[in-house]
């Protein structure tokens, strides 16, 4: 339940925007929704399957047999070298199980090697401004298995 014109969420902040004078202006904090921290050992398929288009010869998938998570904790230890800070997943009506990664902040680099894995493995990816580890400090990138047909996402 929820009052009229407070978010059900509850989550009001009041921004200053003069330096001068002290003006106001209240607005909604948006936070995202929360994320299922990811299981190494239990990796979905797909992204099991895009780690290892986008880096077959890594060395981990020769030696995924030894591991206690096989493929999964192989592919674990793949996407770690992706940069992705504060992870985990989401269920989504639309694209289904959703990768979330929340950072502080990204390099032109890091942004070019996500963009590569994405597209190499033919992957959706979007970034926002919505996040839910540390609101207005940390953004939001989601990454899923694109679908035949088209992308665009209803919000």
């Amino acid at each position: 339940m929820h009052s009229e014109g407070v978010p059900e969420n509850g989550k009001k902040i009041w921004v200053p925007r003069d330096e001068e004078i002290p003006v106001f202006e209240e607005m909604n904090l948006g936070v995202g929704e929360t994320v299922v921290l990811i299981d190494a050992n239990d990796l979905p398929t797909w992204l099991i399957d895009a780690l290892k288009k986008a880096q077959p010869q890594h060395f981990v998938w020769a030696n995924a047999d030894d591991l206690d998570g096989g493929m999964s904790e192989a592919a674990w230890q793949v996407l770690q070298e992706y940069g992705l800070d504060h992870a985990g997943f989401i269920e989504d009506e639309w694209r289904g199980l959703v990768l979330v990664s929340e950072p502080y902040a990204l390099t032109r680099k890091q942004i070019e090697k996500l963009m590569c894995f994405t597209t190499g493995a033919e992957l959706e990816i979007s970034f926002n401004g919505i996040s839910n580890h540390a609101p207005s400090r940390t953004f939001r990138i989601e990454i899923w298995k694109a679908c035949p047909g088209p992308q665009e996402v209803p919000r």
